[in-house]
């Protein structure tokens, strides 16, 4: 990328006040995923979908 084209990239950007490319959400923060982490942990409390495994540990 040339010297220019930067130049008029950031100028671009200025003028419009907004960050160059694109800036998307976080899907972690989604309304749905949000639900679907409350449904787990009302699960949790109650005792459902709660599985007991075996310590795995390094062998000496």
């Amino acid at each position: 990328m040339g010297q220019d084209t930067r130049d008029t990239s950031l100028r671009q950007a200025t003028n419009k006040e907004t960050i160059p490319g694109e800036v998307s959400g976080d899907s972690f923060y989604s309304a749905e995923h949000i639900s679907v982490l409350e449904r787990r942990i009302a699960d949790m409390k109650v005792g459902r979908n709660v599985h007991v495994h075996e310590l795995i540990t390094d062998a000496e």
